[in-house]
């Protein structure tokens, strides 16, 4: 069931993003349902739904046409009904564009979304960081326990203190104004206790093993592994993350919009950005360099899924071995 649920996360981590969810026809979604099932001998399907209704809202605006009197008036006054309307349509549209959500707007939404998803990657470099030293002898068990601890205790606050998420009508009409669909955004912001809740199953799978490393070898080669394992898996999700969830919504923005993402997103992000990257100005180049941290992510799964068909082999073996002695 660990190995499951492990790997099912993975999974669903790849369809928090646009790019997969929304086209249905993607081949990468079936190759990680398709690893998937030679690892673990169970396909699950899953479908991604959506909490926004996505609908683009406009603002009303619009004015009452003149009544038959008025317009009698009107003429007789000799004024030109026609060019009164016209000016009050004009008005209208200039009242609508001052209310508008602008792409600054659009940034300080998503700002402290991303930066919530980023601070639960933050947490997990600590843990993996204290994992780390205690591998190599410079901090002691029970200094590693309290670290996991703590971080454990920082994620299950930011669980807590999370709440649902909706997209207002002035912010999704802006969104689409700038070709972002309302419904991913809400998506992707109502999915942030799940990911911090998905690190929190790593690092309790990590507490079957640690407890026991300084008394057991195999113990401590478990907790070996899964510090290598989740080293990579944390390097993968720097640059998935970096280019699927904030080069890809931005990617196609002028000139003027990319700078402030640049300048206002980029230098607040501590743990989901590549050492080096290269802004992509095209959401299919930036979603061709997410998959290729995918094929990384990919190649965890099947090096867990090994492992843990070894471990099951060797348990057959004493299984038996025990029956023969018996």
């Amino acid at each position: 069931m660990l190995l499951i649920c492990t790997h099912m996360k993975i999974k669903d981590s790849f369809l928090r993003f646009p790019m997969f969810r929304l086209h249905e026809n993607h081949p990468f979604p079936g190759k990680i349902l398709c690893l998937l099932f030679l690892a673990v001998s169970v396909l699950t399907t899953a479908g991604c739904g959506s909490s926004g209704s996505g609908t683009p809202i406009s603002g009303d605006g619009s004015l009452s046409a003149p009544g038959d009197t008025d317009t009698a008036n009107n003429d007789e006054d000799g004024i030109d009904s026609s060019a009164t309307d016209d000016e009050s349509t004009d008005s209208a549209a200039d009242d609508n564009d001052t209310d508008a959500l602008s792409f600054q707007d659009i940034i300080a939404e998503y700002l402290p979304i991303i930066l919530d998803y980023d601070s639960y990657g933050v947490q997990f470099d600590l843990a993996l960081s204290a994992v780390e030293s205690y591998l190599d002898g410079t901090l002691s068990l029970a200094d590693t326990e309290a670290e996991i601890e703590a971080v454990c205790l920082t994620l299950t606050e930011y669980c807590r203190n999370l709440t649902d998420y909706t997209v207002s009508a002035e912010l999704s009409r802006a969104l689409q104004d700038h070709g972002i669909l309302p419904e991913d955004f809400e998506y992707f912001a109502d999915l942030r206790a799940d990911q911090a809740s998905e690190y929190l199953s790593d690092l309790d799978f990590l507490d079957f093993y640690l407890p026991y490393a300084d008394d057991y070898d195999f113990d401590l080669q478990e907790v070996s592994f899964w510090f290598e394992l989740h080293s990579t898996i944390q390097e993968a999700y720097r640059g998935y993350y970096f280019y699927g969830s904030v080069n890809y919504w931005f990617a196609e923005w002028d000139e003027e919009q990319t700078a402030c993402v640049q300048e206002e997103v980029i230098p607040l992000l501590a743990s989901y950005i590549p050492e080096t990257y290269v802004w992509e100005t095209s959401q299919t180049a930036s979603e061709e360099k997410a998959m290729s941290y995918l094929d990384i992510l990919e190649d965890c799964v099947a090096m867990d899924a090994e492992h843990l068909g070894g471990l099951i082999e060797e348990l057959n073996r004493l299984k038996r071995e025990l029956e023969d002695a018996q």
